[in-house]
């Protein structure tokens, strides 16, 4: 079972690779973070859908031929799970504000996507 100071960390981790100036020209770096998360949402009750949107995200992004408007969708519904994970939380901490601001960097990273393509 994961404490709550580890998925601080996680989520930590996970904000700071989806920063902008810090994503890597070879996106297959990012998946060791995606492993944590499936790993830790595979334990929940309620975390399988994310679990699952996760492991499809980490599939594309070890794909050579994936494009930034294959990714776009799938950060777009990741961005709408964590949303409604938040809301499913509770009180534990800054938890909530937290994954809050995961769903938007995910949400901002989908639309940079979709100006790329513009």
């Amino acid at each position: 079972m994961t404490t709550p100071e580890e998925f601080a960390e996680l989520l930590d981790e996970t904000m700071a690779v989806l920063n902008p100036e810090a994503i890597p020209a070879d996106a297959a770096a990012g998946t060791d973070v995606l492993t944590k998360w499936i790993d830790i949402l595979r334990e929940g009750i309620n975390t399988t859908d994310l679990a699952q949107s996760l492991e499809t995200l980490r599939a594309m992004i070890s794909e050579p031929g994936t494009t930034p408007a294959d990714l776009e969708p799938v950060l777009q519904d990741l961005a709408h799970q964590v949303t409604e994970l938040s809301a499913n939380v509770g009180s534990e901490g800054d938890m909530v504000t937290r994954l809050q601001a995961l769903a938007a960097s995910l949400q901002d990273l989908a639309g940079k996507l979709h100006a790329a393509q513009a």
